[in-house]
């Protein structure tokens, strides 16, 4: 079921999730930047009983490396990407999420890899070394979710952030990846667009329209190729084809399932992507 309580304030969940609130559980120092890919805010260590003395001390003397204003890393500490993400949260403050390409990357959705640093905050802050921040000042529901333990956009907010900013056909294969992958569905998305989209909302208009294209084919699983072959259809302007229909033999077993058919001209097409038919599922 899809009738889930949305929360008007991201901050109350982000706190609820233990992730970016004051942690007081730590023994130590090292424990903290262990537990957030080598990185701690200054306010965190000062929760966990780190005095200012040896904090400027720690500076000092290189054992910490300020990464961003109030956010340090621990000296040793493999440089990473999750650790960037996580330092520009740290910095951007509670309000705020990787999301947009991060969080496509962070989901593994095909066509984002690894690399940026976009995240979404509710503060009217500056900007970020390093890291795209965008701003948001509506109370629309979202559920946060954690990557890597990353607090990151879940993915139907993250496919409308991407509509927002990237191409339809990028965003297309994006969401077909995820609807495929089982990490979101069209009903899924229909939902959350009748609750999070709607005029003003960037991106909506998009995604919107990539959704009710995709809502006779259900949910499907559809891969990347036959998204494409799918976009050829519509643009040679012809009639929509039969998705996944089951071929049977004179017996009545199914014998063949492509991916396109058209009965009538007795014609099926299958699309053949290493994803889909030869990597791993």
């Amino acid at each position: 079921s899809c009738a889930q309580t949305f929360l008007s304030d991201p901050v109350t969940t982000l706190i609820s999730m233990g992730s970016l609130a004051p942690l007081i559980n730590h023994s130590d120092a090292d424990t903290l930047f262990a537990s957030q890919h080598g990185v701690a805010a200054r306010s965190q260590l000062r929760e966990i009983g780190e005095s200012e003395a040896t904090i400027r001390w720690a500076l000092k003397t290189g054992k910490w490396k300020a990464v961003h204003r109030g956010v340090y890393r621990l000296k040793g500490a493999p440089a990473t990407w999750h650790q960037q993400l996580t330092a520009a949260l740290l910095a951007a403050g509670p309000r705020a999420w990787i999301s947009h390409r991060s969080a496509a990357a962070l989901h593994s959705l095909v066509g984002y890899q690894p690399g940026p640093v976009e995240l979404t905050t509710m503060h009217n802050r500056r900007e970020l070394d390093g890291a795209t921040v965008h701003r948001t000042h509506r109370s629309s529901p979202f559920f946060p979710t954690m990557v890597h333990g990353i607090v990151t956009a879940e993915v139907n907010l993250t496919l409308l952030n991407l509509a927002a900013v990237d191409s339809c056909e990028q965003v297309e294969e994006a969401m077909e990846d995820a609807i495929a992958r089982r990490l979101t569905s069209v009903r899924k998305l229909d939902w959350f667009l009748s609750r999070a989209g709607g005029k003003g909302v960037a991106g909506s208009d998009v995604l919107r329209k990539l959704v009710d294209l995709r809502v006779t084919a259900a949910d499907v699983p559809q891969s990347v190729m036959e998204s494409r072959m799918n976009r050829l259809i519509r643009r040679a302007k012809l009639p929509p084809p039969i998705r996944q229909l089951s071929i049977r033999d004179s017996v009545g077993r199914v014998v063949a399932r492509p991916d396109f058919a058209y009965p009538d001209q007795k014609l099926a097409i299958e699309c053949q992507s290493y994803r889909w038919h030869f990597g791993r599922r």
